[in-house]
């Protein structure tokens, strides 16, 4: 196969942790988990079988939407209920990305400052329909592009079908377009990522409305084109129109708050793309988390 899967290790890493909670071992007199380990590297091994490439876009940490916004993501909410709710699975990240990269085809993309959707977003720049791309988050949504994508899985933990990218927003934004426009997270906001809501109680049906607007159909859209988009609709009532008056004011604390969302939001694009390779001896590592019949 000629084609390329784009994979947001994150997301994957918390999908198999779940999906294999009974998986643990001792380590230095300890019982830690490993489904994630366990789950990621199985599923890895599978798509490097079936495409010519594997990327795994690899979250930073700290990013730098922290300086932008100090509480930004700090209220993700802990689904795990067992007895690891409390182990942070991303400090095996080295030993993860060592056994996935260890199959010729897979690479791992990681940079200071980046989150793993804008490195997500950087390749969708470059992309066409042999691009295959798994995530979850729906920041990747704002990158207009060519690609397919999967963003769920079946209850068998079997990936869910790659789906088109047009279907997927209408079904879930009831947008007919092929991209989620960026003035939709301005507004909305995200309390997973604790962005707040941009405009109270701000209408849906004029949203979508605006979202409309030719200006959103490029990847460089600025705050200015936002606020512009804005104060141009001409239909606003009662305290809608009120409240989006204050937009007209740069010192406004609504003003202000836009414009936080909007750097959170939008796209931080990479210039350059460097895939690596992590070394190390993946025996060791299997032993050490008590991994078998790989």
């Amino acid at each position: 196969m000629n084609k390329i899967a784009v994979v947001d290790l994150s997301w994957i890493m918390h999908r198999y942790r779940h999906a294999h909670e009974e998986l643990s071992c001792m380590i230095d007199g300890k019982r830690v988990p490993t489904g994630h380990i366990y789950g990621t590297y199985t599923f890895v091994k599978d798509l490097s079988s079936k495409y010519k490439k594997v990327i795994l876009a690899v979250d930073s940490n700290p990013t730098i939407r922290k300086e932008i916004l100090s509480t930004y993501k700090s209220n993700r909410k802990k689904e795990v209920v067992d007895e690891f709710r409390d182990y942070k699975i991303h400090q095996d990240d080295d030993a993860v990305i060592t056994l996935c990269t260890s199959f010729e085809n897979v690479y791992y993309v990681k940079e200071d400052g980046y989150e793993a959707d804008d490195i997500i977003g950087t390749l969708i720049l470059k992309a066409d329909k042999d691009w295959d791309f798994y995530f979850r988050d729906n920041d990747i949504l704002q990158n207009i592009g060519s690609f397919n994508l999967c963003v769920s899985f079946e209850k068998d933990l079997t990936l869910g079908e790659i789906v088109d990218v047009r279907e997927h927003i209408r079904h879930k934004y009831e947008l007919d377009l092929d991209y989620l426009p960026l003035l939709w997270k301005v507004i909305k906001g995200d309390s997973g990522d604790c962005i707040p809501i941009g405009i109270e109680r701000f209408p849906t049906k004029i949203l979508k409305e605006l979202c409309l607007d030719e200006r959103f159909h490029s990847n460089n859209v600025t705050f200015e084109d936002c606020i512009n988009v804005l104060l141009g609709y001409k239909n606003y009532t009662g305290k809608t129109k009120e409240t989006v008056n204050q937009l007209k004011d740069k010192n406004s604390d609504l003003y202000k708050k836009l414009e936080i969302n909007y750097k959170l939001v939008k796209p931080m694009y990479l210039d350059k793309i460097k895939r690596q390779k992590m070394e190390g001896d993946i025996r060791k590592i299997f032993k050490k988390f008590n991994i078998k019949n790989i």
